[in-house]
């Protein structure tokens, strides 16, 4: 009896321990909050929390190549992974576009991704513009 007890432990324990390793795993992979600097204002670093990682597009190249493409502000920047392409390693960048894009008279701006190791840079959902 008291081997039975000890044995039903040891596999409700295993099972625990199994399962919390792929729920701290689960939680670093999907459910911890990005990294993500948000601003409007000049004069602010938006890329002082991200270190230039060797072999990668850094985050002013990415800011330079989404600002060549879609001239505007960038209100914000994260460094992510792609949840439609793959998931690609890229850098995520909303911007307040100079000219909006309009569809059915309602305007939008976009938020572009760049590709962290070959700087493709593709639209990556559009947003509606708050009036």
């Amino acid at each position: 009896m008291r081997k039975n007890q000890i044995v039903l432990v040891s596999i409700l324990a295993t099972v625990i321990l199994v399962g919390a390793v792929f729920g701290v795993y689960y939680w670093f992979q999907y459910v911890r909050p990005e990294v993500e600097v948000s601003t409007k204002e000049e004069g602010i670093d938006l890329c002082a929390e991200f270190p230039k990682v060797e072999g990668e597009v850094t985050c002013q190249e990415a800011i330079q190549l989404a600002l060549e493409k879609y001239p505007g502000i960038i209100t914000s920047i994260r460094r992510t992974q792609a949840e439609y392409i793959d998931t690609q390693e890229i850098w995520l960048l909303k911007l307040i576009l100079k000219e909006p894009v309009r569809a059915n008279s309602v305007e939008y701006d976009i938020e572009v991704s760049v590709n962290r190791d070959n700087k493709e840079i593709f639209i990556y959902r559009f947003i509606e513009r708050q009036k």
